[in-house]
């Protein structure tokens, strides 16, 4: 016999498993994280779940940009708010094949409690309605050696802003391993820090997935830098978001942030995700939508801002071993100015078409991570 609770733990022939949105957590399985959002946040059943994020896909269309996506910025609102714009950049990942992807999301509830990231241990998967996903085990590990990357036990409990990435990955993409990511507050210099942390598992099969939602405006939210011509000044107030991210401007994004108070949530996923394209050497960024639940509900008095982007390679960017290239050359002439050496020659001939070319170089003098010149 059995019986089930509220809470979803059912008791049969005196063992008791977990229920969570149709799966079932026994001893064996409790090394994965289960779908806390699932019934409520999105459709708890896997068919239901299915349908409603092709139907979100179908709506926004064949993307018009080429180009294999390197990160997308999604929002994590309820589906019934967030499923449009989210849909808008997912769908440009279709056809493409990524071994791993790094979310960086937040916690909601223990925003302000920790700094750094955190990155979980003990874990083998997260479980949505749709399967379950494996964890990039090593990366997760090496990461943790970083001091800015630690477990924080319970964090993610309940929280949605990564969980609700994850059903549009598994239906967009083929196999892949996940790397969950919840960035805490940090200073400029821990985000390049972090940054170069993640910088070797962002190869050619990687995708980069930012977790946020816009402005949450209104009394609810105790924003309310305005009372007139809202939609007008919300849709402003996005663009003026939205400028710095297209440009992989991490300075220009936090200058945003100082100057309007702009209520982003995950305004720590989105710079980390700057540094990070930033030391790429940039990358293309595309807006691919952009929504309120204002519109939605035609209600102003509170709204949230929902918007999506998708960054490509820019057209021109050095390969990895051409950075390196150039990176080594910066640093033997730096080397040979403070040792009193001649300057070293570059044979240009032996260069690859890149470096070679006409251009700008902007060199970064750093001492254990602080700015020295």
């Amino acid at each position: 016999m059995f019986r089930q609770n509220r809470v979803g733990l059912w008791i049969v022939a005196g063992v008791a498993c977990l229920t969570v949105a149709g799966l079932a957590l026994g001893d064996d399985e409790e090394r994965v994280r289960p779908a806390y959002c699932a019934g409520n946040w999105y459709p708890g059943d896997a068919a239901a779940l299915a349908k409603a994020v092709e139907e979100a896909l179908g709506r926004a269309g064949q993307p018009q940009s080429s180009g294999k996506p390197r990160a997308i910025i999604a929002p994590h609102a309820g589906y019934r708010f967030s499923a449009p714009a989210a849909a808008a950049a997912y769908t440009h990942l279709r056809g493409h094949d990524y071994k791993r992807v790094i979310i960086l999301a937040l916690s909601h509830r223990g925003a302000g409690s920790y700094r750094g990231v955190d990155v979980p241990e003990g874990l083998a998967a997260y479980a949505t309605p749709l399967g379950k996903v494996p964890l990039d085990q090593e990366v997760c590990t090496s990461l943790r050696e970083h001091a800015l990357f630690a477990a924080h036990p319970g964090l993610d409990a309940g929280e949605h802003s990564l969980e609700l990435q994850l059903p549009y990955l598994q239906r967009v993409l083929k196999e892949f391993k996940l790397v969950p990511l919840l960035v805490g507050e940090m200073s400029p210099v821990e985000h390049a820090q972090a940054a170069r942390a993640l910088l070797p598992y962002l190869d050619a099969d990687a995708l980069l997935v930012a977790s946020s939602d816009f402005t949450h405006f209104g009394p609810n939210y105790g924003y309310q830098p305005f009372t007139e011509n809202v939609p007008d000044r919300l849709r402003e107030l996005a663009e003026q978001a939205a400028a710095p991210l297209l440009r992989c401007d991490y300075d220009g994004f936090a200058a945003h942030l100082a100057k309007t108070r702009d209520t982003i949530c995950g305004r720590g996923p989105l710079a980390l995700l700057l540094r990070l394209l930033s030391m790429q050497g940039g990358a293309a960024g595309e807006r691919t939508a952009y929504d309120t639940s204002g519109q939605m509900l035609g209600d102003w008095r509170n709204s949230v801002t929902y918007q999506s982007f998708v960054f490509t390679a820019r057209p021109g960017t050095l390969t990895a071993a051409e950075r390196a290239t150039l990176l080594r050359i910066a640093r033997e002439t730096v080397t040979a100015f403070l040792n009193g050496q001649p300057t070293p020659q570059v044979d240009s001939a032996q260069l690859a078409p890149g470096p070679s070319q006409d251009g700008a170089c902007f060199v970064t003098l750093e001492n254990h991570g602080e700015l020295r010149g």
